[in-house]
């Protein structure tokens, strides 16, 4: 960890912008989502990465029994190059994975399995300028895509990953409002998709594309989850574009047991609020791509105060 020590992080909080990244392999097939706050000791918010295997893994961004997680992030120069490494211990899901937040009754506890260490070493640069979304309300922040290179290890196993992905700054309330989703995609002909909305105002979708490198805004409309329940991204998702636009596009759900739902009371008032993720194959003018789909839900607000969950996660 030479030359990371200003930036390393132990999890504690930080009052900062947050970054994303969602990171996809195109040789393993993998698909690594992190959040992460912004300064000299950025602080890990969650990760959760899912393997071509039909493995989940979570990571939470609190203290797990004393063990140390681990966050740096370095500037490589002005061209927008970093390096980011993360070490932290892992929360094998069983499967599709409900997990509670603080004193949420309504969700069962947290089931993870055994706990692997994990392993995230990527140096990232640009492939795209960076676009600001939501304009003159630029509620969904500033995105990018970007490429990299690296490896993953799970427990003993390392993998070499290279692929795209798409990197978002924003203000910490910002782009998935608690009513909102978000669906990140890159394609085989080397395009990428990223589109977010407010499923509560009703807000139009707002939608980044990249073509040979080439970022633009792009009209998309009609955004549609099918077979959604208590905040999971449901099975399928689509979008329409007009016909000047190849920004129309649609999901499936890569794997059925690949899905997580955390759910914790709502900090700006009564009730609770829902985040779910998970990987989905997408179609786009008939070509191919992997992404990730995010739904933020807000949930009823007639349920009881219990005892609060262990190890609470908080992917927010």
């Amino acid at each position: 960890m030479d030359g990371y020590n200003e930036r390393v992080s132990d999890s504690s909080s930080d009052t900062a912008a947050c970054r994303e990244l969602v990171f996809m392999c195109a040789d393993t097939g993998a698909v690594v989502s992190l959040g992460y706050t912004e300064g000299k000791r950025p602080a890990l918010k969650r990760a959760v990465v899912f393997l071509s295997s039909g493995e989940t893994l979570w990571i939470g961004g609190e203290p797990d029994g004393g063990s140390r997680t681990t966050l740096a992030v370095r500037d490589r120069g002005t061209a927008g190059q970093y390096d980011l490494r993360l070490s932290a211990p892992g929360a094998l899901l069983p499967g599709p994975a409900d997990l509670a937040g603080p004193a949420d009754p309504a969700s069962p506890e947290p089931r993870p399995g055994q706990r692997l260490p994990v392993g995230l070493e990527l140096t990232v640069e640009p492939a795209s300028a960076l676009l600001a979304l939501g304009q003159p309300k630029p509620a969904a922040g500033h995105v990018t895509l970007v490429r990299g290179t690296g490896s993953l290890a799970v427990g003993s196993v390392i993998h070499r990953v290279a692929g795209s992905g798409w990197s978002a700054a924003r203000p910490d309330d910002g782009p998935g409002a608690p009513t909102g989703y978000r669906a990140q995609a890159v394609f085989q002909d080397g395009s990428a998709l990223y589109v977010a909305g407010d499923t509560g105002t009703g807000d139009v979708p707002v939608a980044a594309l990249v073509t040979n490198t080439q970022i633009r805004p792009a009209p998309v409309r009609d955004f549609t989850v099918r077979d959604a329940e208590r905040g999971r991204t449901g099975r399928a998702v689509s979008w329409a574009a007009d016909s000047r636009s190849p920004a129309g596009a649609t999901g499936q759900l890569k794997d059925l047991r690949q899905q997580v739902t955390v759910t914790r009371q709502d900090p700006a008032g009564p009730g609770w609020l829902s985040w779910g993720c998970a990987p989905f194959v997408f179609v786009r003018s008939g070509v191919t791509g992997l992404g990730l789909v995010e739904r933020w839900t807000r949930l009823a607000t007639t349920v009881a105060v219990a005892e609060p969950a262990q190890e609470p996660p908080d992917p927010f």
